[in-house]
């Protein structure tokens, strides 16, 4: 099983490139939702395009944020442990050896 932790998943980090990503799949997803949504309960093509419009551009930018901010919290993270860690930087087996 593959799980994400602190911001990373199997030793990668999440960049920014891929919060924006992330936020604009997400976006057409929901937009398409709430565009779906308002002309179903009006009707109204003219007004679900423009709720759309405007909910895409303002929740785009509060998904990216939000995605951001949890980057920098430590809540709920497991620190790895050393030979993970010493693996990940390159280190050699003698490095490694002399920390266990």
């Amino acid at each position: 099983m593959v799980t994400k932790k602190g911001g990373e998943m199997n030793g990668y980090e999440d960049t920014h490139s891929r919060s924006v990503l992330k936020a604009l799949s997400w976006r057409i997803v929901a937009s398409t939702t709430t565009f779906s949504l308002v002309f179903i309960f009006t009707g109204q093509l003219a007004l679900s395009a423009g709720i759309g419009a405007v909910e895409v551009v303002t929740k785009l930018i509060l998904y990216y944020l939000h995605e951001r901010l949890w980057c920098a919290v430590p809540l709920l993270r497991k620190r790895k442990c050393k030979q993970e860690k010493l693996l990940r930087t390159g280190s050699s087996k003698q490095a490694l050896a002399s920390h266990l």
